[in-house]
């Protein structure tokens, strides 16, 4: 055997001995090999008493169709062959941890992983790896702030396993104490080392700056684990995955609609849906007005980290959301152009935009990079200076076709993948006039004036937030 353990210097007088490595290994080296029979990797789940529903077919546009299940859940479907036998179906609901209290959104951020972790129905989290065996699929809760659901990938061949697990979950879910105490544990560990960490430092005073020290966009702290029990993690669950009223359901994938018929009606026609409606709560995550700088000093790292961000000003729409996400391209091959190239004064540097309907206001554009210590404000600057030029049209107009040759490569590219039309037949299903664009229909919307006008209204040059990370002082 080869043992090799590292530690911090702190930490040195608490590691084990060399003597009680090998008094452990020893033991393991003695244990009796575990005789599992056959009929242990052939666990299955206990049959369901599934009284099945009925569906309709509502529509059938261009790209997919529409059905209606008998307990009033909408159905989006295409049925594609990019990944031979893959089946992907994602059940979605605009709610999330925004109607749930602080106490219960802290059990929200644990319930996901303590759920797939922890068995399910007649098996327990001892026996979910032998269960496993030899089968191909996957079923996942997820808990956002504003929207929770599942999302379910399988082969053909185990989507009928697959259905069965999901509703084995959704109806006979364990929460083991094992799986929380080890949960638990490995958090407390990450916490308390944190504060070594300067990446975890910085990411703290950034979102704690950008947030204006919300309490649901901060990081945990041990006394939050103080509030994560069994009896917590099952009233999220009741609360959130027990009613599936206002639930939207995408299915693409190699599944054909005779078969995708007799899924719906045995599986999803028949979901609990309750009377009463529940709607995502506005948080009210507040963004500074005005512009802010705030310096984190931490580490030894021989660079400067730099987070800019410009808090969106404008209306959510589909044109805007377009040209938010043209402008932060744009705005890409720039900070390459002018900023890595001329000036060589970053290691690495990039921009992206979050514009979304049901997210209350909390959007952004957001510009990273690193460079040398004693070059941070000359970059801060420079950066600047390129979107200052944006909005005043002092660029190039064929970057425009820089732009517009990118999303048509990439376009070409995504129309051919499940993830495409999952992510297309999603946003469908909760946005009625939600559409693609395509390469035709984006250089209609995306040129030269229209992102020159577009980056006046949605950025203020003076409403940066900007957060740095410098190392802490060299000898």
């Amino acid at each position: 055997y080869d043992v090799f353990i590292t530690s911090r210097d702190n930490l040195k007088d608490s590691l084990p001995t060399e003597e009680s490595i090998i008094t452990l290994i020893d033991k393991l080296s003695n244990q009796k090999e575990v005789n599992i029979s056959n009929n242990n990797f052939n666990l299955k789940l206990a049959s369901l008493d599934l009284k099945p529903g009925t569906s309709k077919l509502v529509s059938s546009e261009d790209n997919y169709k529409e059905f209606l299940l008998s307990n009033g859940i909408k159905v989006l479907y295409k049925n594609t062959d990019f990944d031979k036998d893959r089946i992907y179906i994602k059940l979605t609901k605009l709610e999330g941890s925004s109607t749930l209290e602080q106490k219960e959104y802290l059990n929200a951020l644990f319930l996901p992983d303590i759920l797939n972790n922890s068995g399910l129905g007649n098996i327990d989290y001892k026996s979910l790896e032998i269960y496993f065996k030899g089968k191909n699929f996957d079923v996942s809760p997820f808990i956002d702030d504003y929207m929770q659901g599942f999302t379910i990938s399988t082969t053909k061949e185990n989507l009928i396993e697959s259905l069965n697990y999901f509703r084995t979950l959704i109806s006979k879910p364990i929460i083991d104490e094992n799986i929380l105490n080890s949960t638990l544990k490995s958090n407390a560990e990450i916490i308390k080392n944190r504060d070594f960490s300067p990446k975890s430092v910085f990411k703290k005073s950034l979102l704690s700056t950008l947030n204006s020290d919300h309490p649901r966009r901060r990081m945990l702290e041990l006394d939050d684990l103080n509030l994560i029990s069994e009896e917590n993690l099952n009233n999220v669950f009741n609360k959130l995955f027990t009613n599936f009223k206002d639930y939207k359901i995408t299915v693409t994938g190699s599944i054909e609609e005779t078969e995708l018929i007799k899924v719906l009606d045995t599986y999803f026609a028949n979901l609990p849906t309750k009377s009463e409606s529940v709607e995502p709560k506005n948080l009210n995550v507040i963004y500074p007005k005005d512009s802010v700088r705030k310096t984190v000093v931490q580490g030894i790292d021989k660079k400067s980290t730099v987070v800019l961000t410009y808090p969106y000003h404008g209306e959510f729409s589909l044109e805007n959301r377009l040209l938010y996400g043209a402008f932060s391209n744009l705005l890409n091959i720039l900070l390459i152009e002018d900023v890595r190239e001329k000036i060589g004064g970053v290691y690495s540097i990039s921009s992206r935009s979050e514009l979304e309907k049901f997210n209350f206001g909390e959007n952004y554009l957001q510009i990273v990079f690193s460079t040398d210590t004693k070059r941070t404000d000359e970059v801060i600057d420079k950066v600047k200076e390129v979107i200052n030029n944006i909005q005043k049209g002092n660029f190039s107009k064929n970057k425009i076709e820089d732009v517009q040759k990118n999303y048509e490569l990439n376009f070409e590219t995504a129309i051919k993948t499940n993830s495409f039309w999952n992510n297309f037949l999603e946003k469908k299903n909760l946005i009625s006039d939600y559409e693609f664009y395509t390469p035709m229909r984006y250089n209609s919307i995306v040129n030269y004036n229209s992102i020159v006008e577009f980056s006046n209204k949605a950025i203020d040059k003076n409403n940066c937030i900007e957060v740095v990370l410098l190392p802490e002082k060299e000898d």
